[in-house]
């Protein structure tokens, strides 16, 4: 029951090749939801326990009710994607057609994860060394 649970949280946390098609998704999805993507900038790993944090800072412009569509959809992405630091300012708001008071200028940074696989065989073989 343990492995299946193990196996069904690992679904969740996507494996190193499936990161760059994940990111790819979330642009993509902001620019389905009518958003204006100015920055997408992946930081780098944050290396925890057994998973590493994959932050991506993102600015957009758009419409209240677009990023509300957007942050809706990412919360149903098949992988966890945490939104994060959510800033907004309607004053600062300039879009490529021009100033308009409906558009908001958003920043916050989107957090995803992967799992790191613990090599604990090779830690024992450090153990297992003498230093001379």
């Amino acid at each position: 029951q343990l492995e299946a649970q193990f196996k069904e949280a690992l679904t969740l946390l996507p494996n190193t090749r499936e990161i760059p098609s994940l990111l790819t998704n979330i642009s993509n999805l902001a620019r389905d939801c009518g958003l204006e993507i100015l920055l997408f900038q992946p930081k780098p790993e944050v290396i925890e326990n057994f998973y590493a944090q994959i932050p991506v800072e993102m600015k957009i412009l758009g419409k209240y009710h677009d990023l509300g569509v957007f942050f809706d959809r990412v919360s149903k992405l098949p992988r966890i994607v945490n939104i994060l630091d959510i800033t907004m300012d309607r004053k600062a708001a300039k879009s490529k057609s021009g100033s308009d008071p409906g558009i908001l200028n958003a920043s916050f940074k989107a957090v995803t994860y992967k799992f790191v696989e613990v090599k604990q065989d090779s830690d024992k073989k450090q153990k297992g060394k003498k230093k001379t």
